[in-house]
């Protein structure tokens, strides 16, 4: 598996002998949707997929005559990346402390929150990790006062690769008094 995003996800594999086009039959996990669709290559872009579901694909090598020629493949499994979290609250609460809440993510495992220090004109050279978390509110403290910081909030899955990121998520610049 390849370019695996929110929608999509690329699958490539090896050349069966004898084939001259492959049938590739998916489901996703949790909501029992299945299809099928077939590549005259050993590449397919599966396209309109759920975000952060889970799905398993086999795929099946046929002949001229559009016969299955061999066994399925084993069977895999990926997931797609979680959608992107909506902030619903970022607000200065004290001289040295932000708080922050967002919407959850269907099939996030969890959450990870940077917050970056903003310069005169509002830009932000970088971004530090405050932590990672599985519920959908966070209170950053020990910010520097008289400073503008910028958060961003990233959900996160894990995944037989190792773990799906979500589109990044910012806030509008914040003045801690």
């Amino acid at each position: 598996f390849s370019d695996i995003t929110e929608t999509s996800a690329t699958l490539k594999w090896n050349k069966v002998p004898g084939a001259t086009s492959y049938r590739i039959h998916y489901t996703n996990s949790s909501t029992g949707y299945s299809a099928t669709t077939t590549s005259a290559t050993e590449t397919v872009k599966l396209t309109s997929l759920g975000k952060g579901a889970v799905y398993k694909v086999k795929i099946s090598a046929l002949n001229t005559s559009k016969k299955i020629t061999g066994n399925y493949s084993d069977v895999f499994t990926f997931t797609t990346s979680p959608a992107a979290v909506k902030i619903t609250k970022a607000e200065a609460n004290s001289e040295a402390q932000v708080s922050l809440a967002w919407t959850s993510s269907p099939g996030a495992s969890g959450y990870t929150i940077y917050y970056g220090k903003a310069d005169a004109q509002g830009n932000v050279a970088s971004f530090s990790e405050a932590g990672s978390l599985t519920y959908t509110y966070a209170t950053i403290t020990n910010l520097a006062p008289a400073s503008t910081y910028v958060f961003k909030v990233v959900a996160f899955t894990k995944v037989s690769s190792g773990i799906a990121y979500s589109a990044e998520t910012l806030t509008d610049k914040i003045f801690i008094p």
